[in-house]
Formats: structure tokens, sequence, C-alpha cells
């Protein structure tokens, strides 16, 4: 069973790919042959929010933050474009490979081994993706092992010991993966450590950010998913839960 994730839906009828956006820096340059509609500031509690989807709260706020909004329009036109979605490329599509195992109910978290001297002997442990990576020195980033015996033999695991990856981290660390991990290959480095499948990092939603870096956020956590699948990973996908009134 394989899990097809994206959409070949293009909007250009109001909507940004398919999603309503309002903001008044939309006639600054660089948006040239992007095809973006025309929006309208109409409706909202405030100038900046359409229907209650968020649009710009203005150029300090989302630089201050770092936020992908329209009013940078070569930050928005980059990061887009790096997961594969525009108006004439939409949703980066793919399979993804699904978690297809009996997992027991409760799947023990091992952050590191050092105070143990024999085994944990469960037979299924969760760990966090990061805790297996790092910067070196000389600026490289990947695993800290390079095979599954050297892996479990840190963390006093067994074995056979079937290993989830669990990438739920502050946003430092989901930044230093995204910026890293294809010059890296770091999701085949990964794979290479014989685990049983991966959750995909939880990149963040604000309440006050802008609709768009909501979605491009979203498709962050898609091209990651894929990424992973294609390295040999099962990937578990992060849920997020939103209303009815920021996208499709």
């Amino acid at each position: 069973m394989l899990w097809d994730v994206g959409s070949d839906r293009s909007r250009d009828d109001g909507r940004l790919w398919g999603l309503h956006y309002s903001c008044r820096h939309y006639a600054d340059g660089g948006l040239q042959g992007m095809n973006f509609p025309s929006p309208a500031l109409s409706g909202g509690t405030s100038p900046f929010f359409d229907d209650s989807r968020r649009g710009c709260p203005g150029r300090e706020v989302c630089n201050l933050h770092d936020w992908t909004c329209l009013c940078d329009a070569s930050k928005c036109r980059k990061r887009f474009q790096e997961v594969g979605e525009s108006p004439h490329n939409p949703r980066p599509r793919g399979l993804i490979l699904p978690l297809d195992a009996s997992l027991p109910l409760y799947v023990p978290m091992v952050r590191h081994g050092s105070m143990r001297k024999d085994a944990f002997m469960s037979p299924v442990v969760a760990l966090s993706t990061f805790d297996l990576l790092r910067q070196s020195k000389d600026r490289c980033y990947g695993p800290r092992f390079s095979t599954a015996e050297e892996l479990r033999h840190a963390f006093r695991l067994r074995s056979d010991a079937q290993i989830l990856l669990v990438s739920v981290a502050k946003d430092k660390k989901l930044e230093t993966y995204w910026t890293n991990r294809n010059s890296e290959n770091v999701p085949e480095a990964l794979s290479a450590l014989g685990v049983q499948g991966i959750t995909v990092p939880n990149y963040s939603s604000f309440v006050d950010a802008p609709s768009i870096h909501t979605r491009w956020n979203l498709q962050r956590m898609h091209r990651a998913a894929m990424e992973f699948s294609s390295a040999g990973m099962a990937v578990v996908p992060h849920l997020n839960a939103r209303t009815s009134g920021v996208s499709d």
C-alpha cells in the first residue's frame, strides 16, 4: 500500500495555489512570470485579513520572524521553488512508503545509553532523529553513526531492536536539517542505520503568520516525507489540525 501525496490543482481564479491571499505589498517587484492572482483587500477584522485567511501583517513583522510572504517576493519565489510548488507545478507529488508494522500501544523513547550497563530489552524503541544528527567541526552535517550495529551499541539497545525515529524538535534543529539535508545526503545516511520508520519533521504553523507561510511549511513536510521514502524509509506523517478557513 502506498500513500500518494499531492494535488493536481493549479488555481488562478483569485487564489494563490488554492489559497485565498491578501498582501498590501503584492505590487512590489520580483513576481513577474509567476502568474499570481490579483489579490483584493476585503473583509475580515483588519485590512490585511480576507475571510479569516491570514494575509501580510506588514513587511517589518514578516522580516523579523523570517516568514514566507509576498512582501518579500524573492524569498517567496525561492522557498516555493525549493519545495517544488508553483502555479505551473502544483503541490509536489510522490509515493510515500507507510509504516507497515505491528507496533505496540506504547513505544519507549530512549534519549541515550550512557547510564545503562546492559542492553535495553524492549523489541521496539523510539529515538529522536536529532539525537542521531550532528554538525562536525568541518561543518559536515549527518548521523553520528555509520552502521546499524554502531547505533544500537551506542544507545545500549538489543541488536535486533526495531527503531522508530521521531522528528519532532525545536525550530532551530528543524531548520538546520532543512538547510543541510540534501547536500549531505542525510535521508540516505539515516536509512542506512536500519530504522523501522521515521516521522516527518513538524515545521511550525503560527496563528499570526501569513497563510502562505503555513502553506510553505506544510509543503516542506510533504517534501521531507518524499525524500525519506525515496531513501527507503517508511514514513509516519505529522498531522496538523487547522480551521477550515485556512486552506481548501
